[in-house]
């Protein structure tokens, strides 16, 4: 190997190794505060090895309430996700494959949504909420999400239905196909890792939602994100049960992106080369 190549590689590495270090520095520190003690955890200077406890997850489970937090956030983001894609994937169908009265500014609203950053909903949620009596429900946080999700999912679905080849799907209808054989037969399995991604990016976003978990819960429907800020009070900041129960609302989506990265990969790539 040449000398230059070499100097060129060490450089990438190096550079690379200190950008990983940057990036996963608060992880792992956060994750070695969650099995130090108290006292090591409030330490000055920090110690680095210390012996580990379980403690700080046994109390992130039995107090504050975060077990059923952590629930809520199951029941939450399973029908958020259940139901946005059910919805705006046959939505994003439509979209690309039909022509109807209407199309283009229904389009352009979805976008309008899309551009809009998600506090501007936030008002107009609650002052709803409160006459409808959704505040502080599982329901009225599905519904929240659903309604923000379902844009991405139509805006992104509507990208990989595009990529898929119309002769495909004029085959199936010359073979005898219905339109709705040839969406479900045709269609969704070419376009299945794009799905997947699609899935995946609507758990990310519903599974770390905190403003409006926040502003529309009080106790009952408080999801796990939310349910942190108990472990922070006016006169101390227990810090090994933070890091604990910060460390059990990162688990979820860690394992859920390792068991689906290569359905992310393929699907955000889909279309990318013809």
């Amino acid at each position: 190997m040449k000398a230059h190549v070499l100097r060129k590689r060490i450089v990438q590495y190096t550079v690379s190794f200190v950008l990983l270090f940057f990036a996963l520095f608060p992880l792992m520190w956060m994750l070695s505060t969650s099995f130090k003690n108290e006292l090591d955890a409030y330490s000055y200077p920090p110690k680095v090895l210390t012996p580990p406890t379980i403690r700080n997850y046994i109390d992130a489970f039995k107090e504050s309430g975060f077990t059923r937090f952590y629930l809520n956030s199951i029941v939450v983001v399973a029908l958020s996700v259940t139901i946005s894609m059910a919805v705006g994937v046959p939505a994003a169908y439509a979209f690309t494959r039909y022509e109807f009265k209407g199309k283009k500014g229904l389009s352009l609203w979805i976008l309008s949504i899309r551009i809009a950053p998600p506090i501007a909903f936030l008002i107009p949620f609650f002052v709803m909420y409160r006459r409808l009596n959704l505040i502080d429900t599982i329901m009225g946080l599905v519904i929240v999400y659903v309604a923000v999700n379902i844009t991405l999912v139509i805006w992104l679905m509507k990208g990989f239905f595009e990529d898929v080849p119309r002769d495909t799907e004029q085959s199936a209808l010359v073979e005898g196909c219905t339109p709705l054989q040839v969406f479900t037969r045709v269609s969704l399995p070419i376009c299945k890792t794009g799905i997947a991604a699609t899935a995946v990016l609507v758990f990310i976003f519903s599974w770390n939602e905190l403003m409006f978990a926040i502003v529309l819960t009080n106790n009952l429907a408080k999801t796990a994100p939310a349910g942190i800020y108990n472990f922070i009070g006016y006169n101390e900041v227990r810090w090994g049960a933070l890091s604990a129960a910060s460390n059990l609302v990162v688990l979820p989506v860690l394992v859920f992106l390792l068991l689906t990265k290569r359905h992310l990969v393929r699907g955000l790539s889909f279309g990318a080369v013809k």
